[in-house]
């Protein structure tokens, strides 16, 4: 009985010290991605097929994590262009199966283009799945796209890479063509449908736009991300899911929905878990208090090391 007692003891103790290191040790992490130029599409496009601002898009959105998010350089993958194949992005998000914890924070960022595939999925009404394009991706004139074809990774594609990943918090933010419509059947509460085969309660998405988001050369930046960015300026803490409301209302305020679009056209959009969005922070309070007594401990160092000295004039 006793040792029965002690086994039970030594297993409670040793679960609340696995679950106290992933609290404790918790972690972000990052894959980014940004492609400007497509190589394959601009033979059929020409530079009509470039998205201007998208890899700065992509450095933007990882400054903004590094500086005001406290995630570290070494746990974000940035790809930029050439680096943002199709088989790169499937290789870095994978990668971070192995990488995370439990209470890890996980961010998929990608500004570039998306399109639509035939599908046979019973969960797609419309015959039709939404993908991100590659850099290596393309698309000729009048021609439906096969989903196996490289560089289009399909909504449920890339839901199958990012779902074993430990952590249950992850967020996906697209900033692309069609990312709004990976929600077909809308439903209320916390858990919002959409057009994957199924909703995992640990992954929210963060989209632009049901069919595509303008440019704009007075930003140099996507007016999605340009927003998302700008919200978390000038703030002491902001999560995910506050910066993506803050970047709505501000968009809908300062430039309003084009009148000639129809209600089916929405401009940002929110799917899966939104309490996910809650969990992980654009701008982390603490970091930034940590960061602030950092640099004034390093203005203490130098002010200490200062030797006055009388004039020689």
């Amino acid at each position: 009985m006793r040792l029965r007692f002690h086994l039970l003891l030594f297993i409670t103790l040793l679960f609340s010290w696995e679950l106290t290191q992933n609290i404790i040790f918790a972690d972000n992490w990052a894959v980014i991605i940004g492609i400007k130029e497509y190589p394959y599409l601009k033979r059929y496009y020409g530079k009509a097929s470039d998205i201007p601002f998208a890899d700065k898009d992509a450095k933007d959105f990882k400054n903004l994590l590094v500086e005001l998010g406290g995630f570290k350089e070494g746990n974000i993958n940035l790809l930029i262009n050439k680096e943002a194949s199709g088989d790169n992005i499937k290789k870095y998000i994978s990668d971070l199966q192995k990488k995370t914890k439990l209470e890890d924070k996980v961010i998929i960022y990608f500004s570039g283009h998306g399109t639509q595939v035939n599908t046979k999925d019973e969960d797609e009404e419309d015959g039709l799945d939404e993908c991100i394009v590659a850099y290596d991706g393309y698309k000729r004139p009048n021609y439906r796209l096969k989903s196996k074809i490289n560089g289009v990774i399909s909504d449920d594609e890339l839901k199958s890479w990012i779902k074993n990943i430990q952590s249950r918090y992850k967020a996906v933010v697209l900033d692309c063509c069609f990312s709004g419509q990976f929600d077909k059947n809308t439903n209320n509460s916390n858990l919002i449908s959409s057009g994957l085969s199924e909703i995992d309660e640990d992954i929210v998405y963060i989209c632009c736009s049901t069919e595509g988001m303008p440019q704009n050369p007075l930003y140099e930046n996507s007016i999605f991300t340009y927003y998302l960015i700008e919200s978390c300026k000038k703030k002491e803490s902001l999560t995910l899911l506050e910066a993506f409301e803050c970047a709505k209302n501000t968009f809908l305020t300062e430039i309003g929905r084009p009148p000639e679009l129809p209600e089916s056209f929405p401009f940002f959009k929110i799917i899966g878990n939104k309490k996910i969005g809650e969990e992980i922070y654009l701008v982390d309070s603490n970091y930034i208090k940590q960061k602030k007594i950092e640099i004034e401990e390093k203005r203490e160092i130098i002010r200490n090391k200062i030797k006055w000295g009388p004039s020689i004039f």
